[in-house]
């Protein structure tokens, strides 16, 4: 009497099946938060940085020309662009977030803002750190006003 017994079935039974998706579910739970994260820290740094060189670019045309690019009511960049493309070639006329920076001017004083991940207009500003990826980051007369540091949420 031969009692051994030899399953020919291959595959994965439903319970290991269950495993492996809760498993990846838990990975994708953590890991998608994190990346959202990440990219809008990216687009934040990017913007900083974008903002940094207009605001660099103002100032030496302002070295020149003994005042700013005027623009009387808040604009995009571009209104300006003409004017700074002397001081640097590719003026990013969009944020990270691929809206358009904000610049005014009377010509004695200025402002560049980017109005964050929301895209409004968000005033009275807040003078100093901010820690929201909404908020605005703004530059006034060369100096930052407003700027991203910590975690943001």
């Amino acid at each position: 009497m031969n009692t051994q017994h030899h399953s020919t079935s291959r595959g994965f039974s439903l319970i290991e099946l269950l495993i492996v998706c809760a498993v990846i579910g838990l990975i994708a739970a953590i890991a998608i938060p994190n990346l959202v994260n990440a990219i809008q820290r990216a687009r934040q740094a990017r913007t900083v940085g974008d903002i940094r060189a207009i605001s660099n670019s103002v100032a030496m045309y302002h070295q020149d020309y003994a005042d700013f690019p005027i623009s009387t009511s808040w604009a995009e960049i571009a209104t300006v662009e003409e004017a700074l493309n002397a001081y640097m070639e590719n003026i990013p006329a969009n944020d990270g977030w691929q809206r358009a920076f904000m610049y005014i001017s009377d010509g004695d004083t200025y402002t560049v803002a980017s109005y964050g991940l929301n895209g409004q207009f968000d005033t009275p500003w807040t003078i100093g750190p901010i820690g929201f990826f909404d908020d605005d980051i703004v530059v006034n007369d060369g100096i930052f006003v407003q700027w991203p540091q910590g975690i943001q949420q």
